[in-house]
């Protein structure tokens, strides 16, 4: 995959809606722009909401958060993510958030190398488009069909 120029303006961008799961996703740098070194994608997480706790085993996940508070669990640890705050998720790391708050909150994170990340979003959004939450079995081998696998519940849940 040849990398390509790209400018994304503000508040542009593919959109991936995930209501049900209280998630909304823009994708600022797609794989395709970068070769597949990484994709980088801009989420509003809904109040009390996040992933499961999940393995990425081939790919690092950088965040940045921009809005709200979080909770971030990495391993075995704990962090409260504010505005500014930014963490480094290993390759084979379980990890996952959510927003504490009580209006919706913004990251930006990256998956290096990209491998599916988009492609597993987009799917997920196939999944959950009757509106209701996906099953859990359903939600696990999705994401391994993508190299992420679930090894736990959302914080909180």
């Amino acid at each position: 995959m040849e990398p390509t120029p790209l400018f994304v303006p503000a508040a542009e961008g593919p959109r991936i809606e995930l209501p049900a799961l209280g998630i909304t996703m823009r994708v600022l740098v797609p794989a395709a722009a970068t070769g597949g070194q990484l994709a980088m994608i801009e989420e509003t997480t809904g109040p009390g909401t996040g992933p499961p706790l999940h393995v990425h085993h081939q790919q690092t996940e950088t965040f940045h958060f921009l809005d709200g508070t979080y909770e971030l669990a990495v391993g075995e640890r704990r962090f409260r993510a504010t505005p500014g705050s930014s963490a480094v998720v290993p390759a084979g790391v379980p990890h996952t958030f959510r927003n504490l708050g009580s209006a919706p909150a913004r990251l930006v994170f990256i998956l290096s190398p990209a491998g599916e990340g988009e492609a597993f979003f987009h799917a997920l959004a196939v999944l959950t488009a009757s509106g209701g939450k996906p099953e859990p079995a359903a939600l696990a081998a999705l994401a391994a069909r993508f190299g992420t696998e679930l090894v736990g519940p959302p914080l909180g849940g």
